[in-house]
């Protein structure tokens, strides 16, 4: 699992036109049964869905 995020987070960050779901990722981190790593990992990708975001709307 850590490589295929490592992968996709090599992705991302080269490409700031992929879109996250933010919403998705939300609902997963707010889940009061959610794993600590979940939510730690749910934590660094709300943080770049944001940012993305912010760059659309500018």
């Amino acid at each position: 699992v850590l490589e295929i995020l490592s992968h996709v987070n090599k992705r991302v960050k080269l490409q700031s036109d992929i879109g996250l779901p933010l919403t998705e990722l939300w609902k997963l981190y707010s889940e009061s049964g959610a794993a600590p790593m979940i939510r730690n990992f749910c934590i660094v990708y709300i943080e770049m869905a944001f940012q993305r975001v912010d760059a659309k709307v500018s």
